[in-house]
């Protein structure tokens, strides 16, 4: 279990275990795979999709017309993954972390057999 600690628990913008540079290993843009890189294509698409859709609708023309949508929910996705990442292992910020979390191997097989 963890230690209590005589330190006072600091906000987490503040917090000295997210702030530590050893837990994150390179630039967080390269760590994240190019997601931003791809937020902002995201962006792009569904400006440009925008501002030709409604002369496509009065010519009678549906095409393209679910493309601002698959834009939204792909930057909605990319923003889930960058929070993930940013708060990778914690699952409560300076309290619990994901391994502190996870049940014994044992009682995780009893739950795969029930599920599959």
């Amino acid at each position: 279990m963890n230690q209590p600690t005589n330190r006072p628990r600091a906000p987490l913008f503040l917090s000295p275990e997210l702030l530590d540079p050893a837990i994150r290993i390179g630039a967080p843009a390269t760590a994240a795979g190019g997601a931003p890189a791809v937020t902002v294509a995201l962006f792009w698409v569904m400006a440009r999709s925008l501002a030709r859709l409604p002369k496509r609708l009065a010519d009678g023309n549906q095409y393209g017309a679910a493309v601002p949508f698959a834009s939204t929910v792909g930057v909605f996705l990319l923003a889930f993954y960058g929070l993930a990442y940013s708060l990778f292992p914690w699952l409560v910020v300076d309290r619990l972390t994901l391994w502190q979390a996870a049940s014994s191997p044992e009682a995780l097989m009893v739950i795969f057999y029930g599920v599959v």
